[in-house]
């Protein structure tokens, strides 16, 4: 008798195991939080560009080349969000560089 079977009751037929299948999940780089702050901020810039004199678009810069050198360093993934991030930041300063410009040089809007 097996340590399986009890007294009385037929014999249990032994059902072959299965094969396992083991799922491999494709795992990502984690993204750079300095290029998602980036691009949030090249956002909020883009947004409130009259309201917030250009500070979230010259972050938006800062934390850019900060993600992009990180992500160049580390192989985290968020590129393309830091790049977006300068993409948004660069033509507000710009506009606030020239702004500012024009009024030290006594140009009425």
């Amino acid at each position: 008798m097996t340590e399986h079977q009890y007294p009385g009751l037929p014999p249990q037929p032994q059902v072959p195991s299965q094969p396992q299948f083991v799922y491999v999940v494709p795992t990502q780089p984690p993204k750079s939080g300095l290029a998602m702050t980036a691009l949030t901020l090249g956002i909020i810039g883009l947004m409130g560009f009259i309201c917030t004199f250009g500070v979230p678009s010259l972050l938006a810069v800062v934390f850019g080349h900060a993600a992009r050198y990180e992500i160049r360093r580390s192989g985290k993934a968020g590129d393309h969000f830091a790049k977006t991030g300068l993409w948004l930041g660069y033509p507000i300063v710009a506009l606030w560089i020239v702004f500012f410009i024009a009024q030290a040089a006594g140009v009425k809007p």
